[in-house]
């Protein structure tokens, strides 16, 4: 006999659907794309299929579905916009949005399909935003999406027999999650990118900016606008962790024209930042219109999940603040301490072997670029790791401790955890269903499985692999 809640739930994350979407993906698909799509497909037909107890499914998506980030449309025709979406492609306002939700429907027909029949299977579908997503903020990309799957269903064979739902119904199934998805005594599943201060957002509930109906975006979501998406071979989940000469080494490997294309690109996302730093700290009346904004929208979550409000106040707290906030480590952020250090240096170097006799200028240029050294590996240190995973896994435990819940569920990272916490709960991230070299093919297509049973629930971290579920082992 079981008990509890009236679905069993599956939680997957990091998709990233539509990543291929950019001009520096010419021969089409990226590597891993067709692999994800067959087996997310697969995954999606084998759970619309196969029940636990006779309970339907409830799917949540946590966070990264979508890649709006990395879909790089540009303006069409006599389309007005802002004078970069000519040089950038179009950027993050709601109309926007649209288009690239549109894109991203016709790119995955098969994947969409499998997921509208799990839905019209009698299943739900949950989906939480995260940081490449965010613009599921927009009203009218929530309702691209459900009419896309409304269309998508009506054109299946099963949207035609008895008793079928109709594509209103579809909808209705469809619950979107700005912040985070929760049943009490069950679950707590947020994204996790409020953590990662390369990606958070000050008020995520409205993350626009003060003055431009526009998303704001984070350092994380600057490198995909201005560098990676024009950039062949700049993979995002295999860079992310580099230094400066990492950087340094693939840029020269671009050859010229490569080359001034990412130096073209990393000025324009650090001027954008910086820029954005500005805005925020002069535009005090802006700012605080999107802090009152964010509480409005938290005291109406607090209400539909039946959670106090303070509650929810305490739990927004815990957010890593953005970079954009603080100066200093935005400059570290962007590698531009890096940057001036070395530009600083090889000025100095030009001076001293100018300036002395040559035995002199040896030595002092030596002296400068140990000494720049030794500077560049204490800036390293104060920039500390961009990898989320350590910082993530010190939350759950304290989320724990605001409400009353035995699983907390991560995605963001890339990295599937299942962590023992103190007092009996787990703390999983469900890692990501993109097979490229970091995190790999046998560290992906991971997911958790949580359904009701004799006793209470039980949460099982799984990977997809050979057609069936099975529990992953690290």
């Amino acid at each position: 006999m079981t008990y509890g809640g009236s679905h069993n739930l599956l939680v997957i994350s990091d998709l990233h659907l539509g990543e291929d979407l950019k001009p520096a993906t010419k021969s089409g698909y990226l590597p891993h794309m067709p692999l994800l799509e067959r087996e997310l497909e697969s995954f999606l037909d084998h759970y619309r299929k196969s029940r636990r107890d006779g309970l339907p499914w409830e799917l949540i998506i946590n966070g990264d579905m979508v890649d709006f980030l990395s879909v790089c449309l540009f303006p069409e025709g006599e389309e007005l916009g802002d004078p970069d979406d000519k040089v950038w492609g179009i950027g993050t306002g709601a109309d926007a949005a649209r288009r690239k939700m549109l894109r991203v429907l016709a790119r995955h027909p098969g994947v969409f399909r499998a997921l509208v029949k799990f839905v019209g299977a009698g299943n739900k579908l949950g989906i939480v935003a995260g940081n490449h997503d965010v613009e599921f903020h927009w009203p009218v990309v929530q309702e691209t999406f459900k009419r896309g799957m409304a269309a998508i269903w009506a054109e299946q064979p099963a949207a035609r027999k008895p008793g079928a739902p109709s594509g209103t119904e579809i909808e209705a199934l469809i619950a979107f999650h700005p912040w985070f998805y929760f049943q009490e005594d069950l679950v707590w599943i947020e994204h996790g990118h409020q953590y990662d201060s390369y990606c958070a957002f000050d008020h995520f509930l409205v993350p626009v900016e003060p003055e431009k109906e526009q998303i704001v975006l984070s350092v994380g979501a600057a490198s995909y606008r201005y560098v990676s998406n024009h950039i062949a071979g700049a993979d995002p989940h295999q860079q992310e962790d580099w230094n400066a000469l990492g950087y340094l080494r693939f840029s020269i490997s671009l050859g010229l024209h490569g080359l001034w294309r990412m130096m073209k690109g990393y000025a324009g996302m650090v001027w954008h930042m910086l820029s954005l730093w500005r805005l925020v700290a002069k535009h005090r009346d802006g700012v605080e219109r999107r802090r009152s904004a964010h509480r409005i929208r938290l005291a109406e979550l607090a209400a539909r999940f039946k959670v106090k409000e303070e509650t929810l106040v305490a739990l927004d707290d815990l957010r890593q603040q953005p970079l954009i906030a603080n100066l200093g480590k935005l400059l570290m952020a962007v590698m531009l301490d890096r940057v001036a250090l070395v530009t600083f240096s090889a000025l100095l170097a030009g001076v001293l072997l100018l300036a002395l006799p040559p035995i002199w200028a040896l030595g002092g240029v030596g002296a400068v670029f140990a000494t720049a050294f030794a500077t560049g590996q204490v800036l390293a240190r104060l920039r500390g790791h961009t990898d989320p995973d350590e910082q993530m896994k010190k939350v759950p435990q304290k989320i724990r401790d605001h409400v009353r819940t035995p699983f907390v569920v991560f995605g963001h990272s890339h990295q599937p955890v299942a962590l023992p916490l103190a007092g009996g709960g787990m703390y999983f991230n469900t890692g990501t269903w993109v097979a490229t070299e970091k995190p790999g093919l046998l560290r992906s297509f991971t997911h958790l499985v949580i359904r009701h049973a004799e006793g209470g629930p039980l949460a099982s971290l799984c990977q997809w692999r050979d057609g069936r579920s099975a529990e992953f082992a690290p």
